[in-house]
């Protein structure tokens, strides 16, 4: 592939994938006035994965508190290291009701060991965070449920994927997503967190 036409096609690449994570944020930041949930809320789709300690992780299952997602893969050299960091950092400026969940996107590579060892550079409390894996189509039918896309590996192009963190309410629905390059999205995720952790307070 000769180096023009080899730039060309990184450029498409890059904007095929600008393109798809702007679907995916209009779709659920259109958001209603009052009250700041989505109109037509995306819901969570139905999984059974694994994470980092082996254990099974279900959708069912992080049902009755608020979650955070986001989509990472631990070879990952860019966006994934600078996502994970600020979700270590939100451990502590969000409610422990508010579960994280960090989906590999690349789930043949990234075994529950691997993740293990992914989580503890991130000082991840393996209780409240939860790096998600298993077979590859069932990885890839719950992120495609969550309306987020990937763009696999080519020979001359590296994996790509949303860098949104989404916000998922206690019933499952899809509040909003945020931008994880922005620090002003972040804080407002950490805002609408807390909202949603204190409607499930007693």
């Amino acid at each position: 592939m000769s180096k023009p036409v080899k730039r060309l096609t990184i450029a498409l690449w890059i904007a095929a994938v600008a393109g798809m994570v702007f679907v995916v944020a209009m779709q659920l930041s259109n958001r209603d006035r009052t009250d700041g949930a989505i109109d037509t809320p995306i819901t969570a789709p139905d999984f059974a994965l694994t994470d980092q300690l082996g254990r099974t992780v279900t959708t069912a299952g992080l049902r009755g508190r608020p979650w955070i997602a986001d989509f990472i893969f631990t070879e990952c050299a860019s966006a994934c290291p600078i996502m994970s960091h600020r979700l270590s950092e939100l451990q502590s400026k969000i409610p422990a009701n508010v579960k994280f969940v960090s989906f590999s996107v690349d789930p043949e590579r990234d075994t529950p060991p691997v993740l293990l060892a992914y989580a503890k550079q991130y000082n991840a409390d393996n209780d409240r965070w939860r790096f998600l894996t298993g077979p590859k189509d069932r990885v890839f039918a719950a992120i495609a449920g969550m309306k987020v896309a990937i763009i696999p590996a080519t020979k001359d192009n590296p994996l790509e994927h949303d860098i949104h963190y989404l916000l998922i309410d206690s019933a499952g629905r899809m509040y909003h997503a945020y931008d994880s390059r922005y620090p002003a999205q972040v804080d407002q995720l950490v805002t609408d967190a807390k909202a949603l952790a204190a409607e499930q307070s007693p």
